[in-house]
């Protein structure tokens, strides 16, 4: 394409930034085709702009134009005036016109088609063709297909018989003008991969249950299921099917979507083909009933849902009698079918108490029970809280952390520093997001307000050294998030991730953390508050895994009401069903099979929990999962096992038991040691020399005032461990 632009200013005043005009193409002429379109692009003076073609028009752009020369004439709201002139050259073809292309069915021949538009300069400059038609193909195997005014947004299309491959077939039209058709012509129908992401009981002969499906890859098609079609959106989120009666149901897809102008369904020649599969829906019997409702946070207290008062997201919500547990999506919605009867609701998160109280009564199958339950803080503060988690170590490989910062309450944050320490024996590779600081061995981060419930996820990758003399040592890293704004309970701000360094693993294991890091067998009574667990898996199959699910029914030594989601190595969501059992569902996650990409192979999930009250010792907290990777049989885990137990008192025996916060610190530093621990510490600089630092004792342990000390990295020993800082 040839132009030749000029622009001229004619100023009328003496104003600091006079206007100027640039005219720019959007679409050449084609041939002796007049679809050119330009634009004037005025900058500078004082808006409002008027136009003054050439030509005679008066819009800032003119189109149907066809090679020559243009000049425009702008004046701005002062009266100041610029010129242009473009010289518009005609494309010599119409170039590539696209090969639109179809998946053909089983026993039918491979075909392209060529509609009729001609798209240039990106939309919405398209360009009907029709009046250049007809076209003349190269090849004897061309047909024409003339609809007439059906589909409504097309006159013509050609369809071009061959086998699969990548085409540039050559036409003229009917002016002589050249082009080429190119595209590739697809071969046989690739069906998407079912996923059966949920299926939830119905209750009798009532049809209340439901199935969730997520299809991934292959090509277009429609499914239909139980009363319902769902077409195909090209978007893959997961499709649900309500209202299905307990049995057997066939989901089946086909190749095109049938309905009103679809060019797909009366004008090309695949027919119609399908693939299926087979689902049930349990029977929940016949005593059920269905209870649905939201759980908010009522912000002006009035017991009722009002616009803009917040669902709360991913919440356990307790149903008596039983007790039965229910969990709430992102939005705060439940749902859960249970016997008739009357139900009293309430939150099982510590920090959120009841507004009113509210009770349902099931009486009957025939509608759902709508039950909201609102909520209010118990504080008038902020909480965050931490959490880190990991795949497994290995000597020469890379080790992957998940971390992730939640306002557990709906009261503001401010802003929020984040850092994460990596161990001194593990270089870091990557993070992201992006950290705004890198000092060392520790990344720091500065966040908005995390806003009511809010939550952010990252993902930190270290190097593990090559070394197998490391082999049984452990990895600590450190994960702290402080507020600008006061927070109810700093405790839970700071997350410390010890893990082993192991050769050979099972890569599908559950692992246990408890709240004190004293010991991986045993959980104290009076000492651990929590435990953090960590499921691990990996895809060891020769394909790739489009969907996993993990599923783990809790010990009855586990309280389900205290549940926190943690961090993960991919996005997730999770549920709880009325006995417990939890469901972690990674959607989409296309996790590689170990022999073609080992290191992206690996996943994992993390949650933390407490024990259910009374906890005797001698209490034995035995845990597994189930792994699904597709529609394959579940890989199980080997059981993660506490033994509940009185603490030995020998603090001077207990191993990386030092909390820090803030971590970097600027001047005061909190260290937080368990119960009776001796308050006797020693602070080393990176190059072992050992420092004074002045300090004194506090309920929790010690306070440092590192003012004096230099920007750098710091070991703090104790009775109870030895943890790293940062002065900044």
């Amino acid at each position: 394409m040839r132009t030749i632009l000029l622009s001229v200013a004619v100023v009328l005043g003496g104003h600091l930034h006079a206007v100027t005009v640039d005219i720019l193409v959007q679409q050449q002429p084609v041939c002796s085709h007049a679809i050119g379109r330009i634009y004037a692009n005025p900058l500078g003076g004082t808006p409002p702009y008027t136009y003054l073609w050439g030509t005679g028009e008066t819009t800032s752009e003119i189109g149907g134009i066809g090679a020559g020369t243009y000049s425009v004439v702008v004046t701005d709201g002062l009266g100041e005036q610029a010129f242009a002139e473009v010289v518009l050259d005609a494309a010599p073809d119409w170039g590539n016109v696209g090969l639109g292309t179809h998946p053909y069915c089983a026993g039918q021949s491979a075909y392209g088609h060529v509609a009729a538009t001609y798209l240039s300069g990106g939309s919405p400059f398209i360009t009907d063709l029709s009046a250049a038609f007809p076209l003349y193909f190269d090849g004897e195997f061309t047909e024409v297909v003339n609809p007439g005014t059906f589909p409504s947004w097309t006159s013509y299309s050609y369809i071009l018989h061959g086998g699969p491959g990548q085409y540039s077939v050559s036409f003229t039209d009917a002016t002589g003008c050249p082009g080429t058709a190119e595209g590739v012509v697809l071969g046989p129908v690739e069906w998407p991969t079912f996923a059966q992401v949920d299926v939830a009981p119905s209750c009798g002969s009532t049809p209340n249950g439901s199935i969730t499906i997520l299809r991934t890859g292959g090509s277009n098609a429609a499914i239909t299921g139980p009363y319902t079609t769902i077409w195909d959106t090209g978007i893959e989120l997961p499709e649900v099917f309500n209202g299905v009666a307990p049995g057997g149901h066939w989901l089946v897809q086909t190749t095109r979507t049938p309905g009103p102008n679809s060019f797909n369904w009366e004008v090309l020649p695949a027919a119609e083909c399908a693939d299926s599969i087979y689902v049930v829906v349990p029977d929940a019997g016949p005593g059920c009933g269905q209870l649905i409702g939201n759980v908010y946070f009522d912000a002006d207290g009035n017991c009722m849902p009002t616009g803009g008062e917040p669902g709360i997201p991913e919440r356990v919500l307790i149903l008596e009698p039983g007790p039965r547990y229910v969990s709430t999506d992102g939005a705060g919605n439940y749902s859960a079918q249970l016997p008739l009867g009357t139900y009293t609701l309430s939150i099982g998160d510590e920090l959120l108490t009841e507004a009113c109280p509210v009770e349902a009564t099931i009486a009957s199958l025939a509608m759902p029970v709508v039950a909201d339950l609102p909520t209010l803080s118990v504080s008038a503060t902020a909480d965050i809280s931490s959490f880190v988690h990991s795949g497994p170590a290995r000597p020469g490989f890379e080790l992957v952390y998940s971390a992730a910062v939640r306002n557990l309450t709906y009261n503001p944050t401010g802003t929020v520093t984040a850092s994460f320490t990596c161990d001194v024996l593990t270089p870091f590779v990557s993070a992201e997001p992006v950290p705004d600081v890198i000092s060392g061995q520790t990344l720091i981060w500065t966040l908005p307000d995390l806003g009511p419930f809010g939550e952010l996820q990252f993902q930190i990758r270290v190097q593990v050294p090559a070394d197998p003399a490391l082999i049984g040592s452990d990895l600590t890293a450190t994960f702290s998030a402080q507020p600008s704004l006061l927070d109810g309970d700093p405790d839970n701000n700071v997350f410390v991730r010890n893990t082993e360094i192991t050769s050979s693993f099972d890569p599908n294991d559950k692992l246990a953390s408890t709240s004190s890091r004293s010991s991986r067998t045993l959980y104290f009574i009076g000492q651990d508050e929590w435990i953090d667990y960590t499921i691990r898996f990996q895809n060891t199959g020769n394909d790739t895994a489009f969907n996993v699910v993990v599923t783990d029914t809790l010990s009855n030594s586990l309280d389900p009401a205290s549940f926190l989601a943690g961090s993960a190595s991919h996005s997730y969501t999770w549920g709880m069903e009325e006995n417990g059992m939890l469901r972690f569902t990674f959607t989409n996650i296309l996790l590689p099979d170990s022999n073609v990409n080992e290191a992206l192979s690996h996943g994992f999930v993390g949650f933390r929990i407490k024990p259910t009250e009374p906890l005797l010792p001698g209490t034995v907290i035995e845990n597994t999962a189930n792994i699904y990777f597709d529609f394959n049989p579940p890989v199980i885990t080997e059981p993660s096992v506490l033994m509940a137990e009185f603490s030995t008192g020998v603090t001077n025996q207990i191993g990386n038991n030092v909390y820090l916060s803030p971590n970097p610190t600027t001047d005061l530093l909190n260290v937080r040691l368990p119960g009776n621990a001796d308050r006797t510490f020693m602070v080393v600089a990176a190059d072992g020399r050992t420092i004074a630092v002045p300090s004194k004792p506090t309920a929790q342990g010690l306070q440092l005032d590192t003012r004096s000390l230099p920007s750098g990295l710091y070991l703090i020993t104790t009775s109870t461990g030895t943890a790293r800082f940062v002065k900044q």
